[in-house]
């Protein structure tokens, strides 16, 4: 896929949250676990993921990326830097394996999202990746979004390959779970299924999926 040429990769900042935000809520908002979860009528629902976004961005070994349109104005006061239309945070290997908090915890989404949903969906997935990667040194894709605008225009593979990067550099395999849309694109750069998972009466269905290290790309 040729990349536009107004678009630009760069380390996300704290300030990129709120974009990082609408970018997730763009690229989701027709999705059940969005949708359920995450419920854009809920007041606190946008504020409690800015938070989170913030959070993980400040986690042990988080990389987190964010692409821009040069060509669209960016936020009030930074309109020369263009607007962000995709962003990806990867994790890198950690001490301790998987942390119990890529759980999700207690409260894994908003007040008035379906919590017993969430907390079903996180936990499953987090076990998973537990047993499929263990204490096994390797890189997590752990959240991508891109907005519709920019969608084919290559913004999501400048962001996957930032994080492949790192892996093949480093000779480790890389674990991702994806949404049935997602899925396709992740086999280009090399991933494969391991495991399927379903939820909501199997109107959800999340693929597991890992890659080998390879050589330069």
């Amino acid at each position: 896929m040729t990349v536009s040429s107004t678009l630009r990769i760069r380390r996300a900042v704290e300030a990129d949250a709120k974009d990082m935000s609408d970018t997730y809520f763009d690229a989701f908002d027709d999705t059940v676990i969005c949708m359920r979860c995450f419920p854009l009528e809920g007041p606190t629902t946008k504020p409690w993921f800015e938070k989170f976004l913030l959070e993980g961005m400040r986690g042990e070994a988080a990389k987190v990326w964010v692409v821009v349109d040069t060509a669209l104005p960016g936020p009030e006061g930074r309109e020369s830097e263009g607007k962000v239309v995709a962003f990806a945070k990867w994790v890198g290997p950690r001490s301790e394996g998987v942390p119990k908090e890529d759980e999700g915890g207690d409260e894994p989404c908003p007040p008035g999202g379906d919590m017993d949903l969430a907390r079903e969906f996180f936990k499953a997935m987090h076990e998973a990746h537990v047993d499929i990667m263990g204490g096994e040194r390797h890189w997590f894709l752990s959240l991508i979004g891109t907005r519709k605008e920019a969608q084919g225009r290559g913004a999501a593979g400048m962001l996957i390959r930032e994080g492949l990067r790192h892996a093949d550099e480093a000779g480790l395999r890389c674990f991702l779970d994806a949404t049935q849309k997602g899925k396709p694109i992740y086999k280009r750069f090399g991933f494969r299924e391991v495991r399927c998972m379903t939820f909501a009466d199997e109107s959800v269905r999340q693929d597991c999926m890992v890659r080998e290290p390879q050589g330069n790309r």
